[in-house]
């Protein structure tokens, strides 16, 4: 449904100063595994980049409010062993202590049995034709042969074959 796709259009909106807060992405399986808090799990991700005192530069932006926390995946946290229940209540618990900085999480509608306070539910629309063809327009946009891909794009998106990819 392109919920990844989404929080990544808005880091890179971040990071083209279209936001006025730094967007931080957490993949949330990434997360789990890594058996780290979110906050050392981010400190972890700048640390990897070199960023220099990561620890204290994260704790005043967030504190500050200046971040966009992008949490990516609930639905792919194992269930198991209750570490979907765990995870949640980290990012409850880490949501709140920096509670100025906006937030988004994404979750397949199947996965939505755990609910974060102070959230508002949206559901990703589907595309219409219209969306579709506007969507693949700017997709190719730039690309030197854009019209010819393009349209055998549409074509081989409208075959019978192609009716998994149409719906995803």
């Amino acid at each position: 449904a392109g919920k990844t796709t989404f929080l990544k259009h808005v880091a890179l909106r971040g990071v083209s100063s279209d936001l006025s807060r730094v967007p931080i992405f957490i993949g949330l399986k990434q997360l789990s595994d890594s058996g780290l808090s979110v906050f050392d799990f981010i400190v972890n991700e700048f640390d990897v980049c070199n960023f220099p005192d990561a620890t204290a530069y994260l704790d005043q932006l967030l504190k500050a409010g200046r971040a966009i926390l992008l949490f990516d995946g609930l639905d792919e946290v194992n269930v198991a062993d209750d570490e979907r229940r765990r995870l949640t209540a980290d990012v409850e618990n880490f949501t709140r202590k920096y509670n100025d900085c906006q937030r988004l999480i994404t979750c397949r509608l199947a996965a939505d049995d755990y609910h974060f306070q102070g959230y508002t539910y949206v559901e990703m629309a589907d595309f219409d034709q219209v969306q579709i063809r506007e969507f693949v327009g700017k997709w190719f946009d730039g690309d030197t042969k854009q019209r010819e891909r393009q349209d055998l794009f549409l074509s081989e998106l409208n075959m019978a074959e192609s009716e998994g990819l149409r719906e995803l």
